[in-house]
């Protein structure tokens, strides 16, 4: 093409801009003069509300420099257009500037591209491009949108990203209430939803009702979770679906562990199970993969999946199998009373663990599994992943493990036999589990373990009182590391049940401050009444040095902190660091 002098290039551009000025709706005064002009920039276009360009109506201008460029033909989508970094820094100290380059053909027909250079990006391109002379800057057509539309925006951003708020900001991403993304460019209606990766985004951390600039940014992914309706071989399953818009990639996970990634430029669907996340997940899943493999095509509602069906016959005998066997779990965990929904956590051999689990409870194959002290009932952990099922073991018995929270347990009648008299006293047998048991256990059945106690003879209270009192302090300790307040029932009962039979005057003191202590974690505060309570306990055990463990519980419940650090300094070093196992001290620490 013959070459256009750089003065012509100069008036076609400023021409082919003034003429976007008298649009339809574009409320615009282009002062960009041709000949001499201030650096960096070519002039500016004065905005207004309204065509009425009266005083009322002027909103603001909009610093402008224009770039004529011939080109053979016109660029298609975005292009980009070098600029020296002196020009972005006085960009900068002018709060910004509207970047329009003009494409200009040998016929002299024109295609205009724009780019919003703002403070927040104009400070990150000098911060990390300053070294350099020159650097590229991505403009987008004008034909996307209108003139007027652009310099609306940007005096709107100009406004929002002030130097002061820019330089001054000394907050980390952590520290906002709030992250706001905002464009001044993606418009859903015209590109779709998966048009936001190609366009910036300026990033705001809201702190104190002031919106922070924080960067200028380009989304390279997106998810986005809802049920979604899947349809195989006119079969629909509603599942919860996580979408993830990476291009040219698009992943969905269904029910948080089936992967599907399919990607736009090789038309290729893969799949994998990522993890074995709970038997409702499982339950759900399986059934879907296995129909899809069997017919080789999935519907989503926003793309359709293909897989060789020849492909996929090679698993198809596995997952049936592992089908199988979760429809046997799901059996299992009924008669465990275990929530289907519960999630197994991160182990590699939980499916191992789940056949095994199969083999024992279901099929009676005990071969191999190792119990501890195999001549002894006892209470058994079986660990699937990172949950707990709490079973029995009865090495006499024929079936030798059952449901731990069974009438076939409590039909054992248990005993505990005291040390100094001998005498067999009736207890549940749920007095003996862990803390560990309390907090894992995934078929703890606490409305059974509280019928059982029933069955405790606590006319014998004064000799129960310590096997039970701790495991009280244990059920306190469970609440601790769970918030779990349903664990509270278990030492609720037992604790007012002793006290209905204790006579010992120091053991009615000792339940008090349990009961208390408990009340306090039910409750979040005691009342009226148990406050009076403890007063007056405080100022009958006062006089007594002898009674410094209960004044320091006592202060503790009171939240009376300074008397409890001086009765917690009248311990020793050995009675401070058992005091801090106790239940009691994480309220202390609290105070």
């Amino acid at each position: 093409m013959a070459k256009i002098s750089n003065r012509k290039k100069e008036t076609i551009a400023v021409t082919a801009i003034v003429q976007e000025t008298y649009k339809e709706g574009s409320y615009l005064v282009a002062e960009i003069p041709t000949g001499d002009k201030a650096p960096s920039f070519d002039g500016q276009i004065t905005v207004f509300k309204d065509d009425s360009e009266r005083k009322e109506s002027y909103l603001n201008d909009v610093p402008t420099q224009v770039k004529g460029t011939g080109v053979k033909t016109f660029t298609v989508g975005n292009r980009k257009f070098p600029l020296d970094i002196i020009h972005y820094q006085n960009y900068y100290k002018r709060g910004g500037c509207l970047l329009l380059v003009v494409e200009i053909l040998e016929n002299t027909h024109t295609k205009i591209f724009y780019k919003q250079l703002l403070p927040t990006e104009l400070n990150q391109i000098i911060k990390q491009w300053g070294h350099q002379r020159t650097l590229s800057i991505e403009l987008r057509p004008l034909e996307e949108t209108t003139l007027y539309s652009v310099c609306r925006k940007f005096i709107d951003q100009m406004d929002k990203q002030p130097r002061i708020l820019i330089e001054n900001n000394q907050y980390t991403d952590e520290e906002y209430e709030k992250l706001i993304f905002t464009s001044l460019t993606f418009d859903p209606n015209k590109g779709g939803f998966q048009d936001i990766f190609n366009h910036d985004f300026v990033q705001f951390g809201l702190k104190n009702n002031i919106e922070y600039p924080i960067r200028n940014m380009r989304i390279d992914s997106l998810a986005v979770a809802n049920i979604e309706k899947i349809e195989i071989n006119g079969n629909v399953f509603e599942v919860m679906v996580k979408t993830k818009f990476s291009p040219p990639n698009i992943t969905k996970l269904v029910e948080g562990c089936l992967e599907l990634t399919f990607n736009e430029n090789g038309n290729k669907l893969n799949f994998t199970i990522k993890e074995i996340k709970s038997l409702a997940a499982q339950l759900k899943i399986l059934p879907l993969l296995i129909e899809f493999l069997k017919s080789g095509e999935i519907k989503f509602a926003d793309f359709v999946g293909k897989i060789s069906t020849v492909e996929a016959k090679k698993y198809l005998t596995d997952l049936e199998n592992a089908y199988s066997l979760f429809l046997v779990l799901q059996k299992l965990f009924s008669e465990l009373n275990v929530d289907e929904n519960v999630q197994f956590g991160n182990n590699d051999n939980i499916d191992r663990e789940i056949e095994r689990i199969i083999d024992v409870m279901v099929y009676k194959k005990y071969s191999g599994f190792k119990v501890e002290n195999p001549d002894n009932p006892s209470f058994f952990k079986y660990k699937i992943g990172d949950i707990y099922l709490i079973l029995f073991y009865s090495p006499t018995s024929e079936i030798k493990f059952i449901n731990a929270f069974s009438q076939q347990l409590l039909d054992m009648q248990i005993t505990m036999v005291m040390n100094d008299t001998k005498d067999e006293i009736p207890i549940s047998p749920y007095i003996l589990l862990e803390k560990e048991t309390l907090i894992h256990a995934k078929n703890l059945d606490l409305n059974f373990m509280i019928q059982s106690f029933n069955s405790m003879d606590f006319e014998k209270s004064d000799q129960l009182f310590g096997t039970v009192n701790n495991f009280c302090l244990v059920c306190l300790d469970a609440f601790d590391q769970t918030n779990n307040k349903e664990i509270l029932r278990l030492p609720l009962f037992l604790l007012n049940k002793l006290q209905e039979h204790i006579s010992d005057s120091l053991i009615k003191h000792i339940l008090l401050i349990n009961l208390l202590q408990t009340n306090y974690r039910q409750n979040g505060e005691l009342t009226n009444k148990e406050y009076k309570e403890l007063m007056i306990l405080k100022n009958k055990v006062a006089p007594s040095a002898d009674n410094m463990e209960l004044i320091f519980c006592i202060n503790v419940l009171l939240q009376s902190k300074k008397e409890a650090d001086f009765a917690f300094e009248e311990f020793n070093d050995e009675k401070k660091e058992l005091y801090k196992s106790f239940p009691i001290f994480s309220l202390y620490e609290k105070l």
